[in-house]
């Protein structure tokens, strides 16, 4: 069975006087969810931010600002409708949509074109491209209005195809969701997170992560044919950090390709070692007032010496 892993991410950030969106409720966020093809496996909470973990990938409810990703099938333009029919044009602060290139394409109910041209029927908005519109890249689309991130609001995505097959076999059931959690190193490069992750059946890891206004996901789809998995987090996306996280990660998971992109932060992965190296870059700023940079990066194949003659 072919499972997409390649997602797509809505991020919308509401401007007062409006209810909080941590008060609408569990009903009210089962049905956003429930709109895309997806539902709610468990859920945890602190006194910022409700996190729930789906069947396909995560959703983060804070008062003013909400975060969902979805992978596999799912219709998650049905959920950003919803939301743009709860929040009137007027208190969108900002609101981003992406969707990562798909490994099966031809198997999803929509396109980001299709998704675009209904967003615009309700707000207006701009489309870009990071990387290679014929191969790996990340689609992205923002409202055209001015908006002035906070200097902190930094973002990190590390999103990797094709993990090395000894990596994806540790995501099935013959694992521990603690073990798994050991091995990548999560308790130590996120201190005093409240956790909520899961391990599917046969296969497939989630993790959710949130500390206050801090957030941190991850995703592992591991089959054998287009294996993928994305990261993303908004804790110490300083510049040093930032190659500390990407390096980790892709020393762990071996990927053959990823794509790395950074909103409001200095991207530098000059160095990278193990085996990496990075093969283009773009840096972009745009009209919602993010920079964003971009970087993909290619595992070096094993060079085999010649044998004796």
């Amino acid at each position: 069975m072919l499972f997409e892993g390649p997602e797509k991410k809505l991020e919308i950030l509401a401007a007062g006087p409006l209810p909080s969106l941590r008060s609408l409720g569990n009903d009210f966020w089962g049905r956003v969810v429930g709109l895309a093809r997806a539902r709610i496996i468990s859920a945890v909470s602190d006194d910022a931010c409700d996190a729930y973990l789906l069947s396909e990938s995560s959703l983060f409810v804070w008062n003013w600002r909400m975060l969902m990703i979805t992978c596999g099938r799912t219709t998650l333009i049905e959920s950003a409708l919803e939301m743009l029919d709860r929040i009137p044009g007027g208190r969108l602060a900002y609101l981003i949509y992406e969707r990562k290139n798909e490994n099966f394409p031809e198997l999803q109910q929509t396109t980001f074109a299709h998704d675009i041209a209904r967003l615009q029927e309700k707000a207006a908005g701009t489309s870009v491209i990071f990387g290679d519109p014929a191969a790996d890249h990340i689609a992205l689309f923002h409202l055209d209005r001015a908006f002035e991130p906070d200097p902190g609001d930094a973002t990190l995505e590390i999103l990797m195809y094709n993990m090395e097959p000894q990596v994806s076999q540790l995501f099935s059931r013959a694992s521990s969701v603690p073990e798994l959690r050991k091995r990548i190193g999560f308790d130590e490069m996120f201190p005093g997170f409240l956790v909520d992750d899961h391990l599917f059946d046969p296969m497939g890891y989630s993790f959710n992560g949130i500390k206050g206004e801090h957030y941190s996901t991850l995703h592992v789809t591991p089959q054998r044919k287009g294996s993928y998995t994305s990261f993303e987090t908004n804790y110490r996306v300083e510049t040093s950090e930032v190659k500390t996280t990407v390096s980790r990660l892709l020393d762990f998971f071996r990927p053959a390709r990823s794509d790395v992109l950074l909103f409001q932060s200095a991207l530098d992965l000059g160095g990278l070692k193990n085996g990496f190296r990075v093969t283009s870059t773009q840096s972009l700023k745009l009209i919602c007032g993010y920079a964003c940079q971009y970087a993909h990066i290619e595992r070096e194949p094993v060079r085999r010496s010649n044998p004796s003659k």
